[in-house]
């Protein structure tokens, strides 16, 4: 699998939206990129 675009900012619309506590947002985004992270590992 290619490499994910680095300058891709993950959930911004969410981080955006007051409606989304952040603390949330980042646990989301931690969990997104570690799914990232296993399939560009291949």
């Amino acid at each position: 699998m290619k490499a994910f675009d680095p300058n891709y900012k993950l959930l911004d619309e969410m981080y955006q939206d007051d409606y989304y506590p952040v603390f949330l947002v980042d646990k989301v985004k931690d969990e997104l990129q570690k799914i990232i992270d296993l399939l560009e590992s291949g």
